[in-house]
C-alpha cells in the first residue's frame, strides 16, 4: 500500500486537550451529525490521541456548534469556511494578535442554504459538520484534493486516508499553539 501524504504543512497544532468538550445546538439533526463527526475523527487516530464528548452546558465547552451563519467577530477572530450548494460551514478561532494561545470556545457554524427537508441538505450538513470539526481539532487548512473531507468544498461523507494521515501528523508534531482555559 502506498504511503499517503498529509494535507501539507499548512496546519497548525495546538496543545492536545485530554478530552475535547463539545456543546451542540439541538436543531437540524446537529447532535447526531456532531456525534458522527466525533466518531470519525476518533477512529482516525491509532493511539487514542483524540477524544471528545458532547456536554449539556455551552459554558463548559471547548467547542460550540451552532446552526446559522458565523457572526461578525473582532480583529482577533480567524475564520475558516467551507461552502457547498446545499449548506455552508465556518469555524472561528479567537487568537489575539501576537499570541500563541487560542481563546476558547472555538465556534463552529453550520448553515443550510435551503429548507432542511430539501434533498441533499441533510447529507451536506453531515459532511460539513465533520469537516468543521476537523478545523476545531487543529487542522487549520483545506486539502487541495476533492476526495478529502478537509477539501474546501467537501463532497465525500467520510475521512480519506489523507485526512487520517493529516490528523495523525498534526497530533504528533510539536504544538505551536496552545488553548486557554475557560
Amino acid at each position: 500500500m502506498a504511503a499517503h501524504r498529509p494535507h501539507g504543512s499548512r496546519h497548525r497544532r495546538y496543545a492536545q486537550l485530554s478530552l475535547v468538550r463539545i456543546w451542540v445546538e439541538d436543531t437540524l439533526s446537529l447532535p447526531s451529525h456532531v456525534q458522527a463527526g466525533i466518531d470519525q475523527w476518533r477512529a482516525a487516530f491509532l493511539y487514542n490521541e483524540f477524544d471528545a464528548i458532547v456536554v449539556p452546558d455551552s459554558s463548559t465547552a471547548d467547542v460550540v456548534v451552532r446552526a446559522g451563519s458565523p457572526v461578525k467577530g473582532g480583529f482577533s477572530v480567524i475564520r475558516l469556511a467551507s461552502i457547498a450548494p446545499e449548506c455552508e460551514g465556518g469555524t472561528d478561532f479567537d487568537l489575539p494578535s501576537g499570541s500563541r494561545e487560542l481563546q476558547p470556545p472555538i465556534r463552529v457554524f453550520i448553515n443550510p442554504r435551503f429548507d432542511p427537508a430539501t434533498p441533499g441538505v441533510d447529507e451536506c450538513l453531515a459532511l460539513t459538520t465533520t469537516h468543521e470539526l476537523g478545523h476545531a481539532i487543529g487542522i487549520f487548512a483545506h486539502s487541495p484534493v476533492a476526495t478529502d473531507i478537509m477539501f474546501g468544498d467537501p463532497v465525500v461523507p467520510a475521512l480519506s486516508a489523507r485526512d487520517r494521515a493529516t490528523a495523525e501528523a498534526a497530533y504528533h508534531l510539536q504544538p505551536n499553539l496552545s488553548i486557554g482555559t475557560r
